[in-house]
């Protein structure tokens, strides 16, 4: 093995060679949208009115002790049923009426009910995990007995993923680029550096 590894790093730069890496392997995903009309933030009691400024979105996960995988078909050993309840986290930024900016934190929940094929496992000690993927937007927004309603649209993607080894085609290592010193900005410099201009307005053409 070790002279294999010293055969390799004699290659010539950029020449693909194979490699083994551990990786996370995707063995299923499919993706839904999913939509909710009315979402409810809870806003101050004072300071209002309120005007919605913005809202920033994180990324969705499986609420704990939610998950239940379970089998549908006998004849069919991949086929299962998923169940969960996926939950998105996101921060709203309003802004009261003195025109200072607050931010309020807040979630949706969906029940989640799909399809998912798992491929067979033989053997105990490998298991195969559930991730997601959300991508989510406010559609709408509108304030309403001092609450935000929200309708809040979520792209869902459920992938069955397993880690894995696998043999890649390799180009080597990555060679970093030289770090960059951050110079802070030096502004009576940068003016005493300008060249001289007119200080004086133009002159009017003689009639």
């Amino acid at each position: 093995m070790e002279v294999k590894k010293a055969r390799f790093l004699q290659q010539e730069p950029y020449e693909p060679i194979p490699e083994c890496v551990i990786t996370d392997k995707i063995f299923f995903q499919c993706f839904q949208r999913e939509c909710i009309p009315e979402a409810i933030v809870e806003l101050p009691d004072s300071g209002g009115p309120f005007t919605f400024v913005d809202a920033t979105f994180q990324q969705g996960f499986i609420v704990e002790g939610t998950l239940n995988i379970t089998p549908v078909d006998e004849t069919d050993p991949t086929l299962n049923r998923i169940t969960f309840t996926l939950r998105i986290p996101f921060v709203v930024r309003v802004r009261n009426a003195e025109g200072c900016t607050i931010s309020v934190e807040s979630f949706v929940d969906f029940f989640k009910d799909d399809a998912v094929r798992i491929p067979e496992n033989p053997f105990d000690e490998f298991s195969f995990n559930i991730v997601l993927e959300t991508r989510s937007e406010a559609l709408r927004t509108t304030i309403r007995n001092n609450c935000l309603v929200m309708t809040i649209g979520a792209l869902v993607i459920i992938k069955v993923v397993g880690r894995v080894e696998l043999i890649v085609l390799s180009l080597g290592y990555c060679v970093p680029d030289i770090c960059e010193e951050f110079v802070p900005r030096d502004i009576c410099e940068e003016f005493l550096d300008l060249p001289f201009t007119q200080i004086f307005p133009e002159q009017l053409n003689a009639l």
